[in-house]
């Protein structure tokens, strides 16, 4: 009878270690600059949220948006923000193809999920935002008699629906005027609303 418990418990043991050393991919989206990655929201129980700037990264690779292609995580870093008077981590990735990128944790995320029925609420949280006092400084908005013209700062790089509710999220970024990349992810809050809640707002060294 003991030796049988013992067996038991060693063969528990193994499937536990297999199951951690093997889980399932971490469901987030970040981006990359050079080869430092910034994870910025996954999918929680409550849905899609921040990445706080101390949460620990657990797998050891990550996957470009733009091809799929796998990255090797190789390392973190600590970093501190003086402006925002915020520290986290960031992760060193190996061989990136480019400058500036998206990565995602997983394969199957839910992707520039672009439908024509999602465009004039786009449109419209852009001229939100750019009609802000802060997005002022990124977008020049012009209003004619039968559209909207914009001259504007911000990038749309993304559209995703990453916990597949049907409430998509939209990723903004843009450059200030001293280089540094911000990027905010804004999502609907129901599908047939046009309003929008902030999921982060990240912005390394912005004064």
């Amino acid at each position: 009878m003991y030796k049988l418990n013992k067996c038991l418990l060693v063969v528990i043991f193994f499937s536990t270690f297999l199951g951690q050393a093997f889980a399932d991919c971490e469901n987030l989206i970040g981006f990359y600059e050079k080869e430092e990655f910034f994870p910025l929201v996954y999918i929680g129980s409550s849905g899609v949220v921040a990445w706080a700037p101390e949460k620990v990264m657990k797998q050891r690779h990550v996957y470009a948006l733009r091809n799929m292609k796998k990255i090797n995580v190789v390392g973190q870093q600590h970093y501190f923000d003086p402006f925002m008077d915020e520290s986290g981590l960031k992760y060193i990735l190996s061989d990136v193809d480019n400058d500036f990128g998206y990565v995602v944790g997983c394969k199957n995320a839910a992707i520039n999920v672009w439908d024509d029925k999602y465009k004039s609420d786009i449109w419209a949280l852009i001229v939100k935002v750019a009609s802000t006092e802060w997005g002022k400084n990124y977008a020049d908005v012009v209003l004619k008699k039968d559209y909207i013209s914009l001259v504007i700062g911000f990038s749309l790089d993304l559209i995703s629906d990453l916990d597949e509710d049907k409430n998509i999220e939209i990723w903004l970024s843009y450059t200030t005027m001293y280089g540094s990349r911000g990027i905010i992810v804004y999502e609907k809050n129901e599908p047939s609303s046009g309003d929008w809640k902030e999921v982060i707002s990240f912005c390394l060294m912005c004064d």
